[in-house]
């Protein structure tokens, strides 16, 4: 859900156990947040406890019923009190917030530049009639969904289209799976959402080019990814020590080369099970670090060039 109070958009993600809030200033893109639980108002919990705090906020922002006061923007924190008044026999109700920036800089120019161009865009498609609709929609729709993922880095995250979560900047291992297949390495079941260091599951992912923004991931797993065509992000994360692309036998794969990969000076590990398209990784004989390689159900024939020092598993 999303509310308009000035120039802040403020957004509400509801959870089973709490609800975060987040004011984005429009103007610079600066962002602030604050997570709600019931335990942070069971002094309310006569009232409604949290579900009444969300509705007074709601109210706040949006009409003059309960007015907001001592509004205060900083780099560091936004805060501001309403004023809750039942009615004109009770006693005024005084309710704090407050939130801590997430993002202390400005908004990047690619998150500027972004925005600009679809403004450009949907004024376009009001005035120019001789362009096709279909063309200018699913410009402005990719324009609005790149928007997406880059108001989700500006606070931590990166988005994968087609991966059903955003994903934390600062995680050091990551493992994307197809919804409701099985890993035929790790046997992993990417049935449920595993959260935290677990598994992510994917409805049919479709680029990886994020993925270049986790500086911190040493480790990557991907299962049935066969909607991504390029994996050259991949060359540009040279701090990967284990990269795992996988299929079963119900999926086409789509790797069919891995010249990127040269760029992996300190990757030890590499797995393409399931890789029938891919038939020469003779590259990888050039890796310096290279301990183990997994080809199994792969298109890959000759390992000659490889030493002895490499264990492949075939």
């Amino acid at each position: 859900m999303e509310l308009l109070y000035k120039h802040y958009s403020v957004r509400f993600v509801h959870n089973p156990a709490d609800t975060i809030v987040r004011f984005i200033d429009t103007n610079t893109m600066r962002i602030w947040e604050t997570t709600l639980t019931e335990r942070n108002f069971i002094e309310y919990q006569i009232l409604g406890g949290l579900e009444f705090i969300l509705s007074v906020l709601k109210h706040a922002l949006t009409t003059q019923v309960h007015p907001i006061s001592n509004f205060k923007a900083t780099p560091k924190n936004l805060s501001f009190t309403i004023e809750y008044l039942p009615d004109e026999h009770c006693k005024m109700l005084p309710i704090s917030l407050a939130f801590t920036a997430v993002k202390k800089e400005t908004a990047n120019l690619d998150l500027e530049s972004i925005a600009t161009q679809m403004n450009q865009m949907k004024q376009m498609f009001q005035t120019m009639h001789d362009t096709s609709v279909a063309e200018m929609s699913s410009k402005i729709k990719e324009l609005e969904e790149e928007i997406a993922v880059q108001k989700e880095k500006a606070s931590g995250y990166i988005i994968l289209p087609g991966c059903r979560e955003a994903i934390d900047s600062m995680r050091e291992s990551i493992n994307i799976g197809q919804r409701g297949a099985s890993h035929p390495v790790n046997g992993v079941s990417y049935a449920t959402a595993g959260g935290g260091e677990g598994y992510l599951i994917h409805d049919g992912l479709k680029s990886i080019k994020n993925l270049v923004y986790l500086t911190k991931c040493t480790s990557i797993t991907l299962f049935n990814t066969m909607l991504v065509q390029d994996y050259s992000p991949l060359g540009e994360m040279t701090q990967l020590k284990s990269l795992s692309i996988t299929y079963n036998n119900n999926n086409t794969a789509t790797v069919a080369t891995v010249e990127w990969i040269s760029n992996l000076v300190n990757l030890e590990s590499a797995c393409f099970y399931g890789c029938l398209a891919l038939t020469d990784i003779g590259i990888m004989a050039n890796l310096p670090k290279l301990k183990t390689l997994d080809i199994r159900v792969s298109g890959v024939k000759n390992t000659v060039m490889f030493p002895s020092s490499i264990t492949i598993t075939r």
